[in-house]
């Protein structure tokens, strides 16, 4: 949480420990929320009166652990956010166009929240991302044409969907091994994109995440991979060879769409061409 008096980071708790003043705990009807699967609460809405708002740690009797897409949207008078440690997701925009997301860029070209790097849409040249921030969130760099490399620490375990989407300046990126997700359209339209490596943690190249991608060379999929999603390369015109682990046991047909410089991908030591994919969709998925 943060305090508004001192102007710290704390604890959750009713009163600062640095200075004594009361932490600010805005109304639960402040609030629009959703009740997740776990039973936990995610703020999807604010209809409260602006200024200072605190997002209590508990609303209804359910622990508060989200804070939904656009949540906070355009809400210019919001000037101060506190947030309790319990929230662990942040979606994208939730408080773009508040004057209290509006300062905090202002402040420096990327807002951290709770350990999830919510926005950089200001960001230039080569960002290093701090060590101990755990998530790159959803639409983080949206746009965000004059970036020209990324660096990403061990401590990052996810990057959201379209965390990326847009950067049209990145040129290369090495995901360290500590990130297990990378959501959909994490890296779409990153048109200057010529390589990436991928982590050997990830499980799952979701949807689109190199859509349009249009001067990606060629991929390596980690070994452990086990599925390729729908559309994931699409329009990758650029896109030569495919190296794709034993691991992988789905791979979407739409998968390769639009890659019409294809010459080869590799699958269980056969070489596959673009004449040849729906032998390799087939090899795949065993049908």
């Amino acid at each position: 949480m943060f305090c508004f008096s001192c102007k710290k980071e704390i604890p959750d708790s009713a009163v600062c420990p640095e200075c004594g003043a009361p932490v600010i705990s805005s109304p639960a009807d402040d609030f629009e929320r959703e009740v997740n699967k776990d039973g936990t609460i995610t703020v999807v809405g604010y209809k409260g009166a602006g200024g200072e708002v605190g997002i209590p740690p508990v609303i209804d009797g359910k622990s508060v652990t989200g804070i939904g897409l656009r949540a906070f949207y355009e809400h210019k008078d919001v000037t101060g956010v506190s947030l309790p440690a319990s929230v662990t997701s942040i979606r994208g925009f939730a408080f773009a166009g508040t004057a209290w997301f509006d300062a905090k860029m202002k402040e420096a070209p990327l807002v951290i929240v709770n350990g999830i790097l919510i926005g950089g849409y200001t960001a230039s040249g080569d960002v290093e991302i701090p060590d101990g921030v755990t998530v790159i969130g959803e639409n983080a760099f949206d746009s965000c044409s004059e970036i020209t490399g990324i660096s990403v620490p061990d401590s990052v375990t996810r990057i959201e969907g379209a965390a990326f989407e847009g950067c049209s300046g990145l040129t290369d990126m090495t995901v360290p091994d500590s990130v297990a997700f990378i959501g959909d359209y994490a890296f779409a339209e990153c048109a200057s994109l010529e390589s990436i490596h991928l982590p050997g943690s990830l499980k799952s190249i979701e949807h689109n995440t190199f859509q349009g991608c249009v001067s990606l060379l060629s991929i390596t999929v980690p070994d452990g991979t086990e599925r390729i999603g729908r559309e994931a390369f699409l329009d990758c015109e650029s896109l030569r060879e495919v190296i794709i682990p034993d691991s992988v046991t789905e791979l979407h047909d739409t998968a390769f769409e639009g890659c019409f410089e294809l010459e080869k991908a590799v699958y269980k030591g056969h070489t596959y061409t673009k004449q040849t994919l729906d032998d390799l969709f087939a090899a795949v998925n065993n049908y």
